[in-house]
Parts: C-alpha cells; structure tokens; sequence
C-alpha cells in the first residue's frame, strides 16, 4: 500500500507554486538590466539638458549685468581740470578713464571724479575703482586731484573671450543710413588727441567659461554725456 502511494505522488503533475526556473531568472534579470539602462540613460539626458539650459541663462543674465556696468560708468565719463582727457587709456580690450560717479548720495555739486578701469585678464572682465584724492595745491600739469589710494577691484564678468571696444568721434549711430566708422586703433592704444574727440563707445561682451559650455553676448553703444555737453574741448 505504501509503495502504491509513493508511485502515485512521483507521478504527479507539478503544481503552478512549483517556482521557477534558472533560465527565467536570468531572463528577468537581463530585461530588469536594459529598462534600469535606458531610465538611466533618460535621467542623465535630461540632467544634462537643465544643466545646459540653466549655463545658457546664467550666461545671458551675466553678461547683461556686465554690460549695464560698463554702460552706466562709460554714459558719465569726465575729463577733470588738469587732465587732458576723459579717457586714461583706450585699447580695443581695455579702458581706463574719469567719471563722475554718484553713489546715491543726492547732492547739488558734482562728486569727485573717480577713476574707473576695465581690464581683461583671460579669465575674468576685471572692473577696478579709484576714487579721486583733492589735492592741496594743484600738480605741475594743473590737475586738482590724484587718483593714488583705496582702489577696489572686482570681476564684473567671468569670460575667457575678450571683450571688443569701439571708439567714435561721434554720438550718432549713423549718417545718411551708413553707419559711422570707428576710430582705427593702433596697438599702444588711442593717443591723446584721438581720446580727447571720442564721443561714443560700443561695448561688445560674450560670456564663455569653457569650451562646451554655452556663450551668451551683449552690446552696447554708449553716447558719453557729459563729453558730448562740454564739445571736444576738455578744458
């Protein structure tokens, strides 16, 4: 009888709760692998797409900032008395020049000239402020002020592409429908007499970090207000 019962059992058909086998496992396994693959890879695509977008946004809100600066500095530039120009130094990259700048302090006389300087040093657009130091008597060549302490410096916009300045002797943008020409700039930089007619400059700006980051790039075209009131005469 009971060798009758054990035939039976060992013929029975196997039941659904059986498990399964090897084969299906790694099959599971393999497919589990490829759907983990591809959300992975649809995760970093789509990490990297805000990334880039996030670069491409900063860069443009950057390099907007940094023109607004230079802009608002350049519209005020002041040749002060003794001083034959406005404008120190004028290369087609770098600028250093007076300029009356009003810190929020309301008042009726004009503030002390303060000199402003945008350098690039491969890296960074530096923007550097010296304010004026009212001299006792006046300097050999007439000038009331020295420009020698409490310079501040800082990077107004992080590039590794030049800024491109353009000078003009004139404030208006064009003439007849042809637009004005720059003045030609030689490579020590815009001599005196060339400074002293500047009565516009354009500001052109690209904010690039890297190479595969994204670039974003202003310009402006800046009339020199208070050269522009006074005529070419620095006096």
């Amino acid at each position: 009888m009971r060798t009758s019962l054990a035939h039976a059992h060992a013929r029975a058909p196997l039941s659904d709760d059986a498990g399964i086998s090897l084969v299906e496992t790694l099959v599971a396994m393999v497919i589990g692998s490829l759907l983990l693959g591809v959300v992975v890879a649809f995760f970093v695509a789509s990490t990297g797409a805000v990334r880039r977008v996030n670069a491409a946004t900063a860069a443009s809100s950057n390099v907007r900032v940094a023109a607004e600066a230079m802009s608002r500095t350049l519209r005020v530039a002041y040749p002060p008395p003794g001083e034959p120009s406005a404008l120190v130094t004028a290369t087609s990259t770098d600028v250093m020049f007076y300029s009356l700048l009003n810190r929020g302090t309301p008042s009726s006389t004009l503030p002390l000239p303060t000199r402003v300087e945008y350098t690039w040093d491969g890296n960074c657009l530096n923007q550097a402020q010296t304010p004026a130091r009212p001299l006792a008597t006046p300097s050999p060549t007439g000038s009331l002020y020295a420009w020698d302490t409490g310079r501040t410096s800082t990077c107004l916009l992080r590039t590794t592409r030049a800024p491109v300045l353009s000078y003009y002797t004139t404030g208006v943008p064009s003439s007849g429908g042809t637009a004005t020409p720059p003045l030609t700039i030689p490579p020590g930089g815009l001599d005196v007499s060339d400074r002293q007619a500047v009565q516009s400059v354009q500001v052109t700006l690209t904010a690039v970090e890297g190479a595969d980051d994204p670039s974003a790039s202003a310009a402006v075209r800046v009339t020199l207000q208070n050269i522009m009131a006074r005529g070419e005469d620095p006096s």
